[in-house]
């Protein structure tokens, strides 16, 4: 199994508390309605932000690979 490195893994936890984030901060928008003026604008941008980081993710996780930086050697028994 390739483990990704130190980059892919960034993006990749990155990826998933913005992921965290739009979810909650839909579950916010959809129980309680804020009325903030700020809020209309702040809730949808976890969303907005999401293909960013799973765009980064891919291209470091894809130079990686290609790279063979993630690969383990395993010995000849």
């Amino acid at each position: 199994m390739n483990r990704p490195g130190t980059g892919a893994r960034w993006a990749g936890s990155l990826l998933c508390w913005t992921l965290a984030a739009a979810m909650a901060s839909a579950a916010v928008e959809a129980v309680f309605s804020p009325s903030a003026g700020w809020w209309r604008t702040a809730w949808p941008l976890p969303w907005y932000l999401l293909p960013a980081w799973a765009l980064l993710w891919a291209v470091l996780r894809a130079r990686e690979k290609r790279s063979g930086a993630g690969r383990r050697v395993t010995p000849d028994p």
